[in-house]
């Protein structure tokens, strides 16, 4: 490889990176306007899983020519829609709540480290 071609870009990657990042920033927030903002918090792991999906749908999207925009919204579509029918299960399934949510773990109270939680939550003091 040649170091030149290492670090050059052309107007035309320009505009295409350009266009397909505000085209998927806007698909996203429209995304995220139908759905909610649960898309995003990370409060369980279906919802860890959708915020890592989606940058590397993004990153894919964004800096290569496949997927084309239109296909990585599609997929980010798919992994909303995923997201929003496991959000309805978990809340008419209780068992099903269980297996998805995160357990809160207190981690501090009264000023004081609860030191079998950070050890369960593999947390160190700094962490906190």
């Amino acid at each position: 490889m040649q170091w030149e071609t290492w670090f050059s870009i052309d107007s035309q990657q320009v505009l295409g990176i350009s266009l397909s990042a505000i085209g998927f920033y806007l698909g996203l927030m429209v995304f995220t306007r139908l759905m909610g903002l649960r898309s995003f918090s990370k409060l369980s792991s279906h919802d860890f899983a959708m915020t890592v999906g989606i940058g590397s749908i993004l990153a894919s999207t964004v800096l290569s020519d496949t997927p084309s925009l239109s296909q990585g919204l599609f997929a980010v579509a798919v992994l909303f829609v995923i997201q929003g029918v496991i959000s309805i299960i978990r809340r008419k399934v209780k068992p099903f709540k269980s297996l998805i949510d995160n357990q809160a773990i207190i981690l501090m109270a009264h000023g004081e480290y609860l030191w079998d939680n950070l050890k369960e939550a593999n947390l160190s003091t700094s962490d906190v």
